[in-house]
């Protein structure tokens, strides 16, 4: 298994390791860094290609490798496809209902893929139009499918989320899939 795993460090592959610690298991993804004798140095990810954090783990709480694996190949496809780094830009709305509608009025102009988000929950999708006081939505899966339509009532909305990750990937998966 270290070989593999050596392989994975020159390469820069992206990797799956199940960990046994104790009486749990954990998968995890992400990016081998350094091994120091029995320890990885290990740049972990979450679903959407977007670092975590780099933990040390022991290599005798390694239980399983994977590579080359459909999950790991298509989220290593898409992290290097995706235009665009840095920190995702949120638009705050609480404050004004005039400035909520306003954001979102250039939204359905735009025909941008955003989150928005009420309270603790929110919607990957995209901005169809104002219906009274609320705002439909074409909403879209993490995997780039159309997910139906829903409605919110604006003076719910708390902000919306544009250029994120999860919005890059997103989006270039429904372009993937939907080609205009």
């Amino acid at each position: 298994m270290i070989s593999i795993i050596k392989e994975c460090l020159n390469t820069k592959r992206l990797i799956t390791l199940t960990l046994s610690i104790t009486n749990w298991e954990s998968i995890i993804i992400g990016y081998v860094k350094s091994i120091k004798g029995n320890v990885l140095e290990f740049e972990e990810l979450n679903p959407y290609g977007t670092k975590i954090r780099e933990r040390k783990i022991k290599i005798n709480n390694i239980k399983i490798v994977c590579y080359n694996d459909v999950y790991g190949n298509d989220l290593d496809y898409l992290h290097k496809l995706v235009p665009g780094k840095g920190q995702p830009h949120y638009v705050y709305l609480s404050n004004s209902i005039d400035k909520a509608v306003l954001e979102i009025n250039k939204l359905v102009v735009s025909k941008e893929l955003v989150s928005f988000f009420v309270i603790d929950n929110y919607q990957i999708g995209i901005a169809e139009k104002i219906i009274e006081d609320s705002i439909l939505i074409k909403g879209i899966t993490y995997q780039g499918l159309l997910d139906g339509n829903t409605v919110i009532p604006i003076k719910l909305l708390t902000k919306i989320r544009l250029k994120g990750p999860i919005e890059r990937k997103v989006n270039l998966l429904l372009n993937l899939k939907n080609p205009q």
